[in-house]
């Protein structure tokens, strides 16, 4: 299986030595990133899935599933993986969250940095607050991003 990722890794042109773990816990041992990937996101940006690795994972287990050599178990695993994946709920789903994470990546980073002032925390909260609560009902533009991210998918 190593051995078929690592083909998969060379034929993408991508570096195995740089893909290191990675934790969301802030864990001083685990901060790794695949460098050059870092800023991209997994469907890209909200309405824009142009640097997203979704594609490039769906081709990525679709040669897994199709490698006869691959163990019956890791192909099995595919199958179940690309059938989840490529669900509309899922592009949904993920077009909200990257919604969301555009409203809140400013004061999230604000709030995660030394010296930060109370007043100005406060006032971005509530910046925040009202971006999300006018976002809160327009589904329209979140169908409208997932529907280009499908076009933009079979497209690739």
């Amino acid at each position: 299986m190593v051995e078929l990722i690592l083909k998969i890794f060379n034929s993408l042109n991508l570096d195995p030595k740089k893909c290191v773990g990675n934790s969301t816990d802030r864990a001083a041992n685990m901060q790794g990133e695949y460098r050059g990937f870092s800023a991209q996101l997994m469907f890209g940006h909200f309405k824009n899935p142009v640097p997203g690795l979704f594609v490039e994972l769906i081709t990525t287990l679709i040669e897994i599933k199709n490698n006869p050599s691959t163990t019956a178990d890791a192909r099995f695993k595919a199958i179940g993986l690309i059938e989840g994946l490529c669900k509309y709920e899922t592009v949904l789903i993920a077009q909200i969250y990257l919604q969301i994470f555009q409203k809140t990546t400013s004061l999230s980073k604000y709030l995660l940095g030394h010296g930060i002032n109370m007043m100005t925390s406060y006032q971005m909260v509530q910046v925040t607050l009202e971006e999300l609560k006018l976002n809160a009902r327009d589904f329209s533009s979140i169908k409208e991003a997932a529907d280009n991210f499908v076009a933009w998918a079979n497209n690739k």
